[in-house]
């Protein structure tokens, strides 16, 4: 029983400690001339992505084209259902974060049907989204979105 409470403790700790510390905090615009969307995805002319600490739960809001999406993304690597916009139209989702990188894998009745990954410049001021799948259509989905952190 000592043993169960020491590694949930650990893992909390560990939670906390990659939350509070995250590179991504802040507010993020998508930067068009460097992206290359996806020609049947949505057509976005703006996209802000905010990542922030609530409650010590890490966590992403994106606003697109000045509509805020209706659910935050939280990075607990559980798995979530969908409520954003997605070309992918998954039904949930898995979201995990791991230093300067966040991952995502997107399902759908089930089933891996593509990822989303975020990696960031050396810097830190550059954040490259790539995301690929099968859309519901059964056709290839990818977009790499570039944006800065600001």
């Amino acid at each position: 029983m000592q043993r169960l409470f020491c590694a949930i403790v650990s893992c909390v700790f560990a939670v906390s400690v990659f939350a509070t510390g995250t590179p991504f905090l802040g507010s993020w615009d998508l930067n068009p001339t460097k992206s290359k969307f996806d020609p049947s995805g949505p057509k976005i002319q703006s996209q802000t992505i905010k990542y922030y600490i609530e409650n010590g739960v890490f966590k992403s809001s994106v606003t697109i084209d000045g509509s805020p999406s209706a659910h935050p993304t939280v990075y607990d690597g559980k798995e979530h259902e969908y409520g954003g916009t997605s070309a992918l139209r998954p039904t949930h989702i898995i979201p995990t974060a791991k230093e300067n990188t966040l991952e995502t894998v997107f399902k759908r009745d089930g089933k891996k049907i593509g990822t989303r990954k975020n990696t960031l410049s050396p810097d830190g001021r550059t954040m490259t989204v790539t995301s690929e799948g099968t859309k519901a259509d059964g056709s290839p989905y990818k977009s790499v979105l570039v944006f800065d952190k600001q």
